[in-house]
């Protein structure tokens, strides 16, 4: 029941690599009957959809043109295809130099010298019926001034998708591990090596087999289980845990060729070692119906029903209905919105996509949800960045391009630390579950030898009670690469975000930060890089003030 956090932009365009050359067009400029449909039920009451690997929601079996995943029914010849695999290996060591290494506040600063090793391997494996990646790295930093920080760190995503009985199961899992900013600390660096004592290691790891079928020609049935985990190395944080059950029954497009319908049910368990459990079921119908080529209309309905929560019971589940449209102009341009009742008030959200080149996209949203403070305090949703000829959303990959696979940019996310590290100046502070309204304004992509991300994301939460305890939260990043030569490269990235409670007694911050680098081949394997990154957090409180500049100089080699 999660969704947008101004956190994930922000990882995604301070994230930002070169992406490949998938195409931001749409194939298919009409709404189409098979692509049913819209936001998730739980998050918004659109279409239903199903569990995915990060407890959010992902489409069901069938949502997608062609025939339905699952459906048993045989797909376009292609010829046989061996497993293909790639390892690559690579090792670097790298100098930095700060002058407040444990972002501390004014006149406690630290000064240091760090040298880090690390040695690495990315892999991709892919076939008939599975696909996966793995991309692990370990670092060992060694702090001249303050040896007592001296340690490994490690960074590791991996995903599996496979089909284990065609036309009938499948089996998705991703795992991680990475270093992250304590929850409610609040604070932020470019600098991976700064504020140790703040961090703390995290691992994730989830797995969702589900059962698909097609019912006799006229719907595409789905029962999905999704169980995923967090576990905090040193117990500053709960560990936690979701149980998530579903089912889906979506019409098969070539039955229902004048409208598209689906139904579900869900159910999701959070829970932590504090027992502190949430439970969150949902029941609901959903119709498109196309009015022309270009326009479908949609509507929804259901009921929630929520345990558990810190919210008011006058907040959240109860009835839900809501009525919408998607627009779908020409094949750069995909739209849709809606409005409704929801949790006992206004429910609305807008999606708009838009392809300014062939690897350039625009993408915003904007809507209302409920935001459950367990399972890791990080809004384990993913910014997409257009679609693939198919209309399934893109994401960032291991390979620092494009993938359709949640399951492979979720771990990506997670292992290099965005979605948590990126997420604490804007959404850890959170201490209760809040009705969360949020929108989002993103352009992200390349155009020419340039790479590009852009993103503006703010929130509003609302904790309920009669506690003048509600915050903003608003994130403006971007970060540009772009190859000078075949051999030169530079890049440049930038953040501000800002903390800004109603509470008269909380402090209102701001953090601004920003880097430049570059990089040059010294053979056709050996790079030479250098960075400098500067972070300023502006506060109510000195307290809570700090300032650092970093400077990296580096070698890389990839095998």
């Amino acid at each position: 029941m999660r969704l947008r956090a101004s956190g994930l932009a922000l990882a995604c365009a301070l994230g930002a690599g070169p992406v490949s050359a998938e195409s931001y067009f749409w194939t298919d400029p009409a709404p189409s009957q098979a692509d049913t449909l819209g936001p998730s039920g739980l998050e918004s009451g659109g279409v239903v959809l199903t569990p995915d690997m990060s407890g959010g929601f992902a489409p069901p079996a069938g949502a997608g043109p062609g025939p339905a995943a699952g459906s048993g029914e045989p797909a376009a010849p292609t010829a046989r295809r061996l497993w293909k695999t790639s390892v690559r290996p690579y090792a670097s060591t790298q100098v930095t130099v700060t002058d407040n290494v444990g972002l501390d506040p004014r006149g406690e600063e630290r000064s240091d010298t760090v040298l880090t090793g690390t040695v690495g391997l990315r892999a991709t494996v892919e076939g008939t019926r599975a696909k996966g990646s793995l991309n692990y790295a370990a670092h060992y930093d060694h702090y001249f001034e303050d040896s007592q920080d001296d340690g490994l760190r490690h960074d590791l995503a991996g995903a599996l998708s496979a089909t284990v009985v065609p036309g009938l199961l499948y089996l998705d899992v991703a795992g991680s591990a990475a270093e992250s900013f304590a929850r409610g600390e609040g604070k932020y660096s470019l600098n991976p090596v700064a504020g140790r004592d703040d961090r703390e290691r995290v691992y994730f790891g989830s797995v969702s087999p589900a059962l698909r079928r097609n019912l006799g020609g006229w719907a595409n049935a789905e029962l999905r289980y999704t169980h995923a985990r967090s576990f905090y190395e040193d117990g500053d944080e709960a560990d936690e845990w979701m149980h998530g059950f579903s089912g889906a029954l979506v019409s098969d497009p070539r039955r229902f060729q004048k409208f598209g319908w689906g139904l579900s049910a869900a159910h999701m368990i959070y829970d932590d070692e504090l027992d502190d459990k949430r439970r969150a079921s949902t029941v609901g119908g959903s119709v498109e119906v196309p009015v022309s080529p270009k326009l479908a209309l949609m509507g929804a309905a259901g009921y929630d029903h929520v345990r558990g929560t810190s919210l008011d019971e006058d907040q959240v589940g109860g009835g839900y209905v809501n009525v919408g449209a998607r627009f779908v102009p020409s094949r750069r341009l995909n739209m849709d919105a809606y409005l409704g009742w929801r949790n006992q008030g206004l429910d609305y959200g807008a999606n708009l996509r838009y392809a300014l080149a062939e690897r350039l996209g625009i993408s915003a949203s904007a809507g209302r949800s409920v935001e459950f403070l367990d399972f890791g305090g990080a809004p384990y949703a993913l910014l997409d960045a257009g679609t693939d000829d198919s209309g399934n959303p893109l994401y960032r990959s291991a390979e620092g391009g494009l993938t359709s696979n949640r399951a492979e940019a979720l771990a990506v996310s997670l292992a290099d630390g965005s979605l948590r590290l990126a997420s604490d100046p804007a959404f850890s502070r959170q201490t209760q579950d809040a009705v969360v309204d949020s929108a989002t304004l993103a352009l992200s992509g390349s155009t020419g030898k340039t790479g590009v991300s852009l993103v503006g994301a703010a929130q509003r939460r609302d904790y309920g009670g009669p506690l003048d305890d509600d915050e903003w939260t608003l994130t403006l990043a971007g970060a540009v690469n772009r190859d000078l030569t075949s051999r030169v490269g530079v890049d440049a990235s930038a953040a501000f975000i800002l903390y800004a409670p109603d509470d008269p007694r909380l402090a209102k911050e701001q953090t601004l930060s920003f880097g430049v680098g570059a990089s040059y081949r010294i053979t056709e394997i050996v790079n030479a890089f250098a960075r400098y990154t500067y972070t300023r957090r502006f506060s109510d409180s000195s307290l809570d003030e700090y300032q650092e500049n970093a400077g990296v100089l580096g070698l890389r080699a990839d095998f």
